[in-house]
């Protein structure tokens, strides 16, 4: 076996080009984000405005985009069947559990092993997604902390919808909107309720745990998403109508919001606390009428764009905790700057980018992909 096939990753030319467009820079985003640790973060996100681009938000519309489609179509076809639910949990688990209890485990082994305050108190948490549903996330394996409001995503929305069309008799297309704007319209005045309680003032460490971590704070950015699916299904001509003014509105938006987070001029005021995921979440959305019909691309940037894409999820397990909390701790960036004419924090960095891919290229081939494959298995569920 060629050592370069253990790398190699075969994918499905019907992809649409422009969402993985999106995904890989989300991801992108993201281990940027992370790698600012390894410089003088102020610099670092005063160069790439890197604070403000959230990635994850971005990664959250998308996901609602995409399960919001999946969701309506099914439900329009197939009904309130409660096989059809079953099916969806299954596939859906089968994409994103496998590979996260392996890194999951792996953590929690490494720990073990070289974490001397280690301790398991709470981490059961982590099995059920319980981590941060209405608490701010414990410092191990933090940034699992959106995979927690995805998973929720995924449980509380599709059983939510399937009671109102089997109990309520409501229709699947009014039961999707109501669900839409009540848990976008719950979000934002729940994280109004917090703000308003809050008496010490806000700093970005309580920003970040207590409003931008947790599961019954961010529910809001995927429907967002789903509001998008919504429209593509239902309104597919008002959907696509002015798709590049939509694009650039939503490139705007993300911008300027980008611009005057690194200058502050909101500070962790009523916007940044209360309104700024969603503000985040309408420029996302405003990109996904353009980047949702560019089918398809070629050449090299491509291919690159593809690649990342397809590994996105892998890279996102890996890349903090793992690489950079672990991995990059025992490597000696000085004694390598002896024979490589580049800086010490710029050898770590650079590993840090290798690393991620390489290991997520491998995690995505050895452990995602064959649970992906597996999922054709959900055809055997007929009856519940």
């Amino acid at each position: 076996m060629r050592f370069t096939s253990i790398f190699k990753i075969h994918f499905n030319p019907d992809r649409i080009y422009g969402l993985d467009i999106l995904r890989a820079m989300a991801i992108i985003l993201v281990v940027a984000n992370h790698g600012g640790i390894l410089f003088h973060y102020t610099d670092y996100q005063q160069l790439f405005l890197i604070d403000g681009l959230d990635g994850v938000s971005l990664f959250f519309v998308l996901s609602g985009f995409l399960i919001g489609g999946i969701l309506i179509r099914i439900l329009k076809e197939e009904g309130g069947a409660i096989k059809t639910l079953v099916n969806f949990w299954i596939r859906r688990w089968l994409r994103t559990l496998p590979a996260y209890f392996f890194i999951l485990i792996m953590l929690l082994i490494l720990s073990v092993l070289f974490t001397k305050t280690f301790s398991f108190h709470g981490i059961y948490k982590y099995s059920l997604f319980l981590q941060n549903f209405n608490n701010q996330p414990p410092v191990f394996f933090q940034e699992a902390w959106s995979l927690s409001v995805e998973e929720w995503f995924y449980l509380l929305i599709p059983l939510s919808l399937f009671l109102q069309i089997r109990i309520l008799n409501i229709s699947a297309n009014k039961a999707v909107l109501m669900t839409i704007f009540s848990i976008i319209i719950f979000s934002i005045f729940y994280r109004f309720y917090r703000y308003s309680n809050i008496s010490t003032p806000i700093n970005c460490n309580h920003w970040s745990l207590l409003f931008r971590m947790q599961v019954m704070t961010r529910l809001d950015s995927l429907m967002l998403g789903v509001l998008g699916a919504y429209s593509s299904y239902y309104h597919k001509l008002f959907f696509s109508k002015n798709k590049l003014i939509s694009f650039l509105t939503g490139i705007l938006i993300l911008f300027a919001h980008a611009v005057c987070d690194l200058l502050h001029l909101f500070g962790f005021g009523l916007y940044q606390c209360v309104f700024s995921f969603t503000v985040i979440g309408i420029g996302g959305l405003l990109l996904l009428p353009f980047l949702s019909e560019l089918k398809t691309g070629s050449g090299t940037v491509y291919k690159i764009i593809t690649h990342i894409s397809i590994i996105s999820y892998s890279m996102y397990l890996l890349n903090y905790t793992v690489i950079q909390c672990f991995l990059l701790k025992y490597v000696d960036c000085h004694f390598m700057a002896r024979f490589l004419p580049l800086p010490p924090p710029l050898i770590k960095y650079l590993l840090y980018w290798f690393l991620t891919i390489i290991g997520a290229h491998i995690l995505y081939k050895y452990v995602e992909k064959p649970f992906i494959d597996l999922r054709r298995a959900v055809k055997l569920v007929k009856t519940f």
